[in-house]
């Protein structure tokens, strides 16, 4: 577009100098705004599903080199803040089908987000129904 004006501007002369370099301003401007943003749309902010199931790497990884330790101070916490990470990952609403897939390749590749999904309770409910209610978009009950 910059192009196009600079040869209108060489064709025409000088009389229409002024509202060229107004032109060309616009279209800088225009240009800037574009790749502003371009720049600003690759930065996605993460879902809170991304963000749980993160944390619940960060935290199992934490906890795994210690899972057959005795039970120390220690251990019980990593073990206490591996579990809540996996808490949060089964209640966080799911905003999009990619959210909804991320938290079932979690599933099939965790055995223990598994197991928790099959056979723990939390906050009085069976860690399934929490699930399925996020899977929905829901809040957990």
């Amino acid at each position: 577009m910059i192009d196009v004006i600079c040869d209108y501007q060489f064709e025409h002369g000088e009389a229409k100098a002024q509202i060229i370099d107004s032109l060309l301003w616009v279209a800088r401007d225009l240009a800037d705004g574009i790749v502003a943003s371009l720049d600003r749309s690759d930065a996605v902010e993460p879902s809170a599903v991304e963000v749980a199931i993160a944390a619940y790497h960060a935290a199992e990884a934490a906890w795994r080199p210690h899972e057959l330790s005795d039970e120390t101070p220690r251990t019980k916490a990593l073990f206490a803040a591996k579990e809540a990470a996996d808490n949060a990952v089964m209640i966080a609403p799911c905003r999009s089908l990619e959210d909804v897939r991320a938290k079932a390749r979690l599933c099939f590749s965790d055995e223990n987000v598994m197991d928790s999904l099959q056979k723990r309770t939390w906050a009085n409910e069976r860690v399934l129904t929490q699930f399925l209610c996020s899977i929905l978009g829901e809040d957990a009950r």
